[in-house]
């Protein structure tokens, strides 16, 4: 079931591609997606390039795929390992109930719209759902800093 669903999700963003990333996935593990993320411009993120990488289970759409920023980005809803802290990537019950279960994972979402709730939550963090302690002070207490950290990265990675 995953691999046909993973095609066809495939097969819909080879016609309609999107503006905003870009997808390949391994030639020899079609379970495993390399995702280049291209944010929107008039963003502080514009011009930005970020590699990131989705993790199929063989169980996917019933289970949650796994998403990895490859590029390091100091960000208050990305660990510092790279995963996305985000309601639509986890799985199961909520037990401390701070998530509403429309809001979680469901067989329902693609990979169009796990990738851009994720930009969704690059150019507007939840400041509610804190990954990066650092990133989130930073970005609630010095914003001007903040901005100038993500330019140097993007212009350092072009």
């Amino acid at each position: 079931m995953a691999l046909k669903r993973l095609d066809y999700e495939y097969k819909q963003y080879i016609k309609e591609p999107s503006q905003f990333y870009t997808i390949n996935p391994e030639s020899k593990n079609f379970y495993i997606w390399h995702i280049l993320i291209l944010p929107p411009s008039n963003t502080i993120f514009e011009g930005g390039i970020f590699k990131c990488i989705i993790n199929f289970s063989k169980d996917y759409p019933n289970k949650a795929p796994e998403f990895k920023f490859i590029t390091e980005l100091p960000h208050p809803n990305i660990y510092q390992d790279g995963k996305v802290c985000i309601s639509i990537l986890h799985d199961g019950v909520d037990h401390y109930e701070s998530e509403d279960i429309s809001e979680r994972w469901n067989p329902s979402h693609s990979v169009n719209s796990i990738i851009m709730s994720i930009i969704s939550i690059l150019i507007a963090p939840n400041l509610d759902s804190i990954a990066n302690v650092d990133s989130y002070k930073l970005y609630r207490d010095n914003y001007n800093e903040y901005k100038k950290i993500i330019y140097r990265l993007i212009k350092n990675n072009q």
